[in-house]
C-alpha cells in the first residue's frame, strides 16, 4: 500500500516533467521504504530525523545498542532489519527527488544509477551534500541492487512462457561511505556499510562535526560484463534546520 502510493505521487511527477521513470524502479521503493523506517524516537529537536518512534529487538535494545551500529560488515539488524515502516516518513524521503552522482544534492534525497559499465568504467560514484550537516544529528543512508537475473528465451518472444526458465548469475558486491567532503580515504569515513552477502548496504550514524560531507557508492566486486544498478537514498539534517 505504501508502494502504491509512493508510486502514485511520482506518476504525477513523471507526468509534469519533473522526473524520469527512474522513480518507478523497484531499487528505489526498496531504498526509500528502508532509508525512511523508523528506529528510534525524535525528541523533538529534529536531529533522529524526526522518526516516531523506539524500536526494540526482542530483548528490548534499541538500534544504537545493536551490531548493526557498531559493525560496519552488518547493515540490519537482526530483529528489526532497518526499522519499523513509516509510510509519511516514506514519502517525505521520495518527495524530494533525484539527485545525480557527482551532482550537490540536498540533505533528503534519493538516485538511480549505475556503476561498472565496459564503456564508463568507474568504480566509485560520490554524492556530495550541499548543506553542512549539524554535529550530533543522525545521518541514515541505504544502498539497494539487484542480482542479474536472465530469461532462457527459447522462443525468442521476449516473454516469459510455460517450460522456460531463467539463469541467476554472482551478486556485485557494493559499499558505501559516508565521508568528508573533501577527503578521498576510506579510512576517513564517519561510518560506512561494507557487507559482503547481501544485496543492501544500510548505515543509521551520528555526525562528528558540523560540516559538509559526501555519500561514496565504491563496486567492491564486480561479476558480471553489465553495469550494476542501484538506488541510494540518504536522510540527513542540515545545520541550519536543527533547533
Amino acid at each position: 500500500a505504501t508502494v502504491a502510493l509512493l508510486q502514485e505521487y511520482g506518476d504525477q511527477q513523471i507526468a509534469a516533467g519533473r522526473w524520469s521513470v527512474d522513480a518507478r524502479r523497484h531499487e528505489v521503493m526498496r531504498a526509500v521504504l528502508l532509508n525512511s523506517a523508523d528506529k528510534i524516537a525524535d525528541r523533538g529537536d529534529g536531529l533522529a530525523l524526526g522518526m516516531t518512534r523506539n524500536v526494540q529487538d526482542k530483548l528490548g535494545r534499541l538500534w544504537t545498542e545493536s551490531t548493526a551500529y557498531r559493525d560496519r560488515a552488518v547493515p540490519l539488524q537482526d530483529d528489526i532489519g532497518a526499522g519499523h515502516l513509516n509510510a509519511y516518513r516514506a514519502y517525505q524521503q521520495f518527495a524530494p527527488g533525484p539527485s545525480a552522482a557527482g551532482s550537490e544534492a540536498g540533505a533528503i534525497g534519493w538516485n538511480y544509477g549505475a556503476i561498472g559499465a565496459h564503456q564508463t568504467p568507474e568504480t566509485v560514484q560520490d554524492y556530495p551534500i550541499a548543506d553542512p550537516l549539524q554535529a550530533g544529528s543522525f545521518c541514515s543512508a541505504t544502498l539497494t541492487w539487484t542480482r542479474p537475473v536472465d530469461l532462457n528465451d527459447t522462443n525468442g518472444n521476449g516473454l516469459f512462457d510455460e517450460g522456460e526458465d531463467f539463469t541467476g548469475h554472482a551478486l556485485d558486491d557494493l559499499d558505501m561511505y559516508l565521508l568528508p567532503i573533501d577527503s578521498d580515504r576510506l579510512e576517513d569515513a564517519v561510518w560506512s556499510s561494507e557487507s559482503k552477502i547481501d544485496s543492501v548496504e544500510h548505515l543509521f550514524h551520528t555526525i562528528p562535526t558540523t560540516g559538509r560531507y559526501k555519500l561514496r557508492v565504491v563496486l567492491a566486486q564486480h561479476h558480471n560484463p553489465k553495469a550494476v544498478a542501484y538506488a541510494l537514498a540518504w536522510w540527513g539534517v542540515a545545520a541550519t534546520e536543527s533547533r
